[in-house]
């Protein structure tokens, strides 16, 4: 009877025991589980931060960037109302298109291309010109507007002709285009126009 009951007992601890592993294991279980997610959101968490501290990172280059085009924009249009630009060198820039509105008292219009210009002056001597493709149409308003007459002969003051850039032509190639003039006292202006390839050169000087 002892020995049975001894037995029993025996039996109903180790289902104790038996049953306190299992919760212990389940218990473990649950802890690697919920350590686990919390690993997992704090990585997370650190992912989501470095990349928004990427982004703020990202976007102070960006305004930096903007910033230092927007102050050089600045300088350069502060520079351009000083001493204005004329491009020789690169056609239809923006600087060429403003001195070819000033120059002519009129917009730019879209037939006008490969369009350069350049300026010599020391003093109150000064040179400007132009050289762009237009159709007859306006060339036709130019010639007009600046109340431009045709040469019929060739007495008229040269010399001032020759530049050392490809868009402009020889005194030799100008002299085969009618040449329209206009003056007044010390200031002259000359405009070439070629039909068969719609393009136009102009030249304004003071002596």
């Amino acid at each position: 009877m002892r020995y049975t009951t001894l037995l029993l007992l025996i039996s109903l601890a180790q289902t104790s025991c038996q049953t306190a592993q299992n919760k212990a294991e389940r218990a473990r279980d649950r802890a690697e589980a919920v350590t686990n997610e919390a690993l997992d959101e704090a990585r997370a968490l650190k992912k989501r931060g470095n990349q928004a501290a990427t982004e703020l990172k990202e976007e102070a280059k960006a305004t930096l960037r903007k910033t230092r085009q927007q102050l050089a924009d600045i300088l350069v249009e502060a520079f351009d109302r000083v001493a204005p630009t004329y491009d020789a060198h690169q056609a239809d820039t923006q600087f060429n298109k403003q001195r070819f509105e000033e120059m002519f008292q009129r917009p730019i219009s879209p037939d006008v291309s490969n369009l350069y210009c350049y300026h010599d002056g020391v003093g109150f001597d000064h040179s400007f010109y132009f050289a762009f493709r237009c159709n007859e149409v306006t060339a036709k308003a130019i010639i007009e507007e600046r109340e431009m007459t045709v040469l019929a002969d060739e007495n008229y003051l040269r010399g001032f002709f020759d530049l050392d850039f490809p868009w402009w032509p020889s005194e030799a190639q100008l002299d085969g285009l009618p040449l329209y003039v206009w003056e007044d006292g010390h200031i002259f202006e000359y405009f070439w126009y070629d039909e068969e390839q719609n393009q136009a050169y102009f030249h304004s000087f003071n002596i």
